[in-house]
């Protein structure tokens, strides 16, 4: 009788037994779980001021930027080096680091070739856009949060009397981020506001916006200087029609090119003509002092710089408080560090071409 109730009991068992047979292993894997097995135990190391390089992490926070192409081509860097110094002009040198597939960290040696670069923008290398961030040190960059561009954007035909900061900002908020006002835009003889924005990739060019005035609804179309490479069918920047993942199902392109417009006229644009013709005048009097200095002596070329000299006088006396070259324009719209001290040069080149001639 006690025999048939041992056995009674084998079979039954308890919850670790399977099939009435004796399970050693059980309740091991919950045992298991329960033990730390990491070898290293010990307390995180605390971070004081003092071990931090704050120099050097100012330097790399303020002169750094990260770049984004938006291409599926991988670009030479040397070339892309010399297409960004090239349009910008920069004063330093800079250094390129690959970050991954079309992601670049710029490291520049002057704050201001950095902002050139950071604010200066639109940026296009072979017609594919270039995105830059200066928010790159908080977070690390990936493609998924490099998505934003600043680019200017002109509102046509706007009234004159709407073209305010307030609407600005209102008209902004449709497209984009508000970055930037432009007031010369309220002139009368523009027929267009001009705005900076910061756009989304991933999101469509807006192609016109639509204000109540006064109970009347009026359409204003929405143009963008320097647009780069943009799919004409979703109206994103970034991809070609072809390789468009939402193609439009429309016979005819919803995104033309007439989102496309051109940047208006510089308002040192005399400068810049002067400066042409300032360099056009030196080389032609290095020219006319070369062929008087191989065929004369000495003496001859003392005699020609003192005339030269006495022209020089003779001019800043004569044009003391003349206008830059007398030309009727609006010398206000000169930049003063570069316009009416730099026309005045090139006046003052030409009488002397016209003393030596």
């Amino acid at each position: 009788m006690e025999s048939t109730n041992l056995k009674a009991k084998e079979t039954t068992g308890g919850g670790d037994d399977e099939g009435g047979i004796f399970n050693p292993t059980a309740g091991l894997k919950e045992k298991l779980n329960h033990i730390n097995l990491d070898e290293d135990e010990d307390e995180p190391l605390e971070v004081a001021d003092e071990d931090v390089d704050v120099v050097r992490m100012e330097a790399v926070r303020h002169l750094g930027l990260v770049g984004r192409l938006l291409s599926e081509k991988e670009p030479n860097i040397k070339s892309l080096k010399y297409a960004l110094t090239k349009a910008r002009g920069l004063k330093k040198g800079y250094q390129i680091t690959e970050l991954g597939h079309n992601l670049f960290a710029f490291q520049f040696l002057e704050l201001d070739d950095r902002n050139k670069v950071c604010y200066g923008g639109p940026w296009h290398y072979e017609n594919n856009a270039m995105l830059f961030t200066t928010s790159w040190w908080i977070k690390k960059p990936t493609p998924a949060n490099l998505h934003k561009m600043e680019i200017w954007i002109q509102i046509k035909e706007f009234p004159a009397e709407l073209r305010t900061q307030s609407m600005a900002e209102k008209i902004v908020n449709r497209i984009g981020e508000f970055v930037y006002f432009d007031d010369s835009s309220k002139k009368l003889w523009d027929d267009f506001l001009r705005l900076r924005v910061s756009i989304s990739i991933n999101n469509p060019l807006k192609k016109k916006i639509k204000l109540n005035v006064g109970g009347e609804l009026m359409e204003f179309l929405v143009k963008y200087e320097k647009l780069p490479l943009f799919c004409h069918s979703c109206g994103r920047i970034g991809h070609i029609k072809t390789r468009c993942p939402q193609p439009s199902q429309l016979k005819v392109d919803p995104f033309g090119f007439d989102l496309r417009t051109a940047p208006p006229v510089p308002r040192n644009w005399l400068s810049h003509r002067a400066k042409k013709e300032e360099a056009n005048i030196w080389s032609q009097l290095r020219r006319k002092f070369d062929m008087e200095s191989s065929g004369s002596n000495s003496e001859k070329d003392t005699s020609t710089r003192q005339e030269d000299m006495q022209a020089e006088m003779e001019y800043n006396l004569n044009n003391k408080n003349r206008d830059p070259m007398d030309t009727g324009l609006d010398t206000k719209r000169l930049q003063p560090d570069r316009g009416g001290g730099r026309n005045r040069k090139v006046g003052h080149m030409v009488m002397l071409l016209k003393r030596i001639s």
